[in-house]
């Protein structure tokens, strides 16, 4: 059974580095701030981004990620499994998400939905961009 269930993983892992390889647009934060919109369901990747399990409040669901600007991700999976490891290792910790050059990665991935928050980086409101997954490259 135990078999099943590594092999089953190790798929699933595969699966979504392959989906991670298709045409990547290369954008900034500002980009992607000015028109979120264009970027619905086209992959992407932004040169600089720090994550964190359980995002700027330390309470939120799977990762937030933010960028040099005024732009968070959320996601509930990171990948591949050596940055998840890095990030839930040395990348965060209560109430803020870690913004050093060891912390600093590319981020690829593909937006599902987006919205303004006041909450997350308070007083700003930022654009908070919703994502199945995002791939980490550091």
């Amino acid at each position: 059974m135990r078999i099943y269930a590594t092999l089953a993983l190790t798929v699933l892992t595969m699966a979504a580095a392959v989906a991670q390889t298709g045409p990547v647009k290369r954008i900034t934060w500002s980009e992607l701030a000015a028109d979120p919109g264009r970027y619905m369901g086209q992959q992407i990747e932004i040169a600089a981004a720090y994550c964190a399990q359980g995002g700027a409040s330390g309470d939120s669901p799977g990762y937030q990620c933010s960028t040099d600007g005024d732009v968070y991700i959320a996601t509930l999976a990171l990948l591949p499994a050596s940055a998840k490891e890095k990030v839930d290792a040395n990348c965060g910790g209560m109430d803020f998400i870690e913004r050093s050059s060891f912390c600093r990665a590319r981020i690829r991935f593909t937006p599902s939905s987006f919205g303004k928050s006041n909450d997350i980086d308070p007083p700003k409101t930022v654009l908070l961009v919703n994502t199945a997954e995002v791939y980490l490259t550091f």
